[in-house]
């Protein structure tokens, strides 16, 4: 019994014991539960700069807060590593930021991915990210960001570097291209100048964007394709389009065999298509348009297995062969317009076989298919002409992403009501008409619009847009904006309601009995005459306006038609500089031979009478192919006649330069004064002007003056008109000149018209600055 009662007292012992061991566990694990958390959000504390950071970016854009002391896990805008105490990833794309970006932003140096895409209002530059070594994302596209691109050289690691549709401008750093893991590159859509010539590094790059920008250069140099044998990191597309690239297509791109798009046009790129293109065996894409390409196009293109796109429009191509046309029954889109001298070669690969005759068959054969081609052509070139006049050339339309971000876009609804449905046509010109409108705010406009048949293409349209959106100056037209939409291409100006210089130079033309009656029932003012002074006056604002392209935009703009019809005038009589539609950028200049330009070669384009004889015959477009035009407009405001007069009274000579050159040499600058001026100038600066006129009608480019030393001449003349200055102070006397003119002097029956200053509209607001017929 006592036995028993000790077995069963033994387990009750025992309870207690176990009871506190369990409670011991529980606690154990609790205690340490707690320690864990606490140590794990000990770890997640961020640096106090990074703090002050992620504080600046939430104060400074309004951003979402955290409240439980832990940005880290509290807000889904930032990203931070437990095991490094740090900010990681920035997600802030398409959340409406604001105003530029906080200094405090380069305290985060250990960032990984910045995504902030999409802000159309975050502005300024980017601030300093030389301490980033850890950037593999950099993603701010489609803002409006500025200033220079940062060269992030701390960052071996980055992979996508996305800066397209921003402000960006000057040259690419080439430290950013020393990162051997970048694959995506898009800076499309900014004001850059310059890229690195060399980019073998890039061993991973698959995509490069650098379209529509100002880069001037030769192409650079890429990574060969047996350089990377990841097939997911292969070079396989490039678009560079829309810039100032110079040059031939490099030897070194045979290696590029990964290659499926390349995209060149819209350069001044020279030189033949390289053979080796056949090897690229992988392309299916080839654009090449609106260039300086020339000779043969290779027959190995047809032999590219993939090849469904070859863009070859408006070069210089000599020959093209029927092995490649023969691919268009293959699926092959090609096309090779606007090729003047470009002719259609037959392959001869095969023995020419003999007829039963004894003739060779390839001569029967070879007659046979001059007879079908000549038919064939005549009839495309009849279909083809039709077809132009009926309806607008699709291939030369614009796509809005190509159109740069600072420029304004309208809708074809609202330029109608612009226009009031396009009621008042103030001229006509290269591009096509031009109406008189009024914005909402009722801000008077110039709204040219695109005709099917336009002497000036899709090139024209976005040239000006890009450098009239990005190029600003206040001796420069101000562009409101564009639109593209229902196949137009429409271009909207601030109206300049004093028309143009040439206007008032030759009042005759600009006053008719119709157009009178016009102005008085519209409000239209009459061109009043310009005194010597004022003639000056805005021949320098002129002449400021092509200094700052010449010299203050790198590479340099040519305006490539400077005349009196392109220089309008506001209410002040103020100058800004129009047309800026064929214009080209320049190579930079050599430092040690500043008067030295190397010029472009290019298609002939401008006015004739205007035209500098040395591009004309060489081909060569430079700066001071604009002196010499801007000669010709200082000869204007001295005599009063066009460009094209030919028969001057008591001389011999036969052009306008000539006659003036004559009488400095004479010491008789009186004798090609204009009459309109009477008496009412200062003769050494009549002469000064006269002998500068001259000078910039050189027949050598490198002899003439620039447009600094034009500038400085002209303020000088200025001066000298504040001394003497005896200006026609009273409508009266106007109108007193003007019917003596009328009557006794007639310059235009000594003359003939300038071929573009036809004037057609009858509108008083038509100043000729809208009509510039022909190109």
């Amino acid at each position: 019994m006592s036995t028993s009662r000790t077995q069963t007292l033994r387990p009750r012992q025992h309870q207690p014991n176990m009871r506190f061991m369990d409670r011991l566990v529980v606690y154990f694990i609790l205690f340490c539960s707690v320690d864990l958390r606490l140590i794990r959000k000990a770890n997640a504390a961020l640096p106090p700069d990074e703090i002050t950071a992620i504080e600046a970016l939430r104060d400074k854009f309004n951003l979402a807060n955290w409240t439980a002391g832990d940005p880290c896990s509290d807000v889904n805008w930032i990203e931070c590593s437990g095991a490094y105490n740090n900010v990681e990833s920035l997600l802030l794309t398409n959340t409406n930021l604001t105003g530029t970006i906080p200094s405090e932003f380069t305290n985060l140096k250990s960032i990984i991915t910045i995504e902030m895409s999409n802000n159309p209002k975050l502005i300024g530059p980017l601030p300093d990210l030389t301490e980033a070594s850890s950037i593999v994302t950099f993603n701010v596209s489609f803002c409006a960001l500025g200033g220079q691109i940062p060269d992030l050289k701390r960052s071996g690691g980055l992979d996508v570097l996305h800066l397209q549709n921003n402000n960006f401008a000057g040259p690419i750093p080439p430290a950013l291209f020393q990162h051997g893991f970048l694959r995506n590159v898009n800076v499309r859509n900014n004001q850059l100048t310059t890229v690195p010539v060399k980019l073998t590094l890039l061993e991973r790059l698959k995509t490069m964007n650098l379209a529509n920008n100002l880069i001037s250069g030769i192409l650079p140099d890429l990574p060969a394709g047996n350089s990377q044998p990841d097939s997911e990191n292969r070079l396989e597309l490039l678009t560079f389009s829309n810039n100032f690239f110079s040059g031939g297509i490099p030897e070194s791109w045979e290696q590029l065999i990964y290659l499926k798009e390349i995209y060149l046009n819209n350069n001044n790129l020279t030189g033949p298509i390289p053979s080796y293109f056949g090897k690229l065996k992988a392309l299916l894409i080839l654009d090449l348009r609106n260039n300086q390409f020339n000779g043969t196009v290779p027959q190995s293109l047809a032999e590219l297995p993939n090849l469904k796109t070859l863009l070859l429009d408006n070069n210089k191509f000599t020959e093209i062969p029927q092995s490649l046309l023969d691919r268009k029954t293959r699926g092959l889109n090609i096309s090779f317009s606007n090729n003047p001298n470009i002719s259609i070669t037959v392959d001869e690969q095969q023995e020419p076989l003999k007829s039963k005759s004894g003739a060779p068959i390839g001569i029967i054969a070879g007659v046979a298919a001059v007879v079908i081609i000549g038919i064939g052509l005549g009839l495309a070139a009849f279909f083809y002409v039709r077809r132009r006049k009926s309806k607008p050339n699709l291939e030369q339309q614009v796509k809005p992403e190509d159109m740069p971000k600072s420029a304004q876009s309208f809708t074809y609804k609202e330029v109608k009501t612009i226009t009031s449905n396009f009621k008042t046509s103030i001229g006509k010109g290269g591009f096509g008409d031009v109406y008189y409108g009024k914005l909402p705010d009722g801000k008077e406009v110039a709204v040219k619009v695109r005709a099917s048949n336009s002497t000036q293409g899709a090139d024209e349209f976005l040239n000006e847009v890009r450098l009239l959106s990005r190029l600003h100056h206040r001796n420069l037209v101000c562009l409101v904006g564009y639109c593209l939409e229902a196949q137009q291409q429409i271009l909207i100006y601030v109206y300049m309601p004093k028309g143009t210089l040439h206007d008032h130079l030759y009042p005759k033309g600009a006053s008719s009995t119709k157009k009178s009656a016009l102005s008085k029932k519209l409000g239209g003012a009459k061109h009043e005459l310009l005194s010597w002074k004022k003639r000056v006056d805005i021949v320098m604002n002129a002449a400021r306006g092509l200094e700052y392209l010449h010299k203050d935009c790198k590479p340099p703009v040519i305006h490539r038609d400077v005349k009196s019809e392109n220089i309008l005038l506001t209410d002040e009589l103020q100058a800004k500089l129009a047309d800026l539609g064929i214009s080209r950028q320049a190579p930079e200049l050599d430092v040690d031979k500043q008067h030295v330009n190397t010029g472009i070669i290019t298609m002939i384009k401008g006015t004739f009478g205007y035209l500098d004889p040395e591009y004309y015959v060489r081909r060569k477009l430079t700066t001071k192919s604009d002196v010499f035009s801007f000669g010709m407009v200082l000869l204007e405001i001295i005599t009063g006649r066009k460009p094209q007069s030919y028969k001057f009274p008591d001389s011999e000579a036969t052009t306008l330069v000539e006659w003036v050159r004559n009488a400095v040499k004479a010491h008789e600058i009186e004798t090609v004064v204009d009459p309109t001026l009477g008496n009412h100038y200062h003769k050494e600066g009549m002469i000064k002007v006269a002998e500068l006129a001259v000078s910039c009608q050189l027949p050598t480019s490198g002899q003439r003056p620039d447009m600094g030393e034009i500038v400085r001449v002209l303020k000088q003349v200025l001066q000298l008109e504040q001394v003497t200055e005896t200006e026609y102070s009273d409508d009266e006397d106007k109108i007193t000149i003007l019917e003596d003119i009328g009557v006794s002097y007639d310059k235009e029956s000594e003359s003939i018209n300038s071929i573009a200053s036809t004037s057609v509209s009858m509108y008083p607001y038509g100043h000729s600055s809208w009509n510039t017929l022909p190109r």
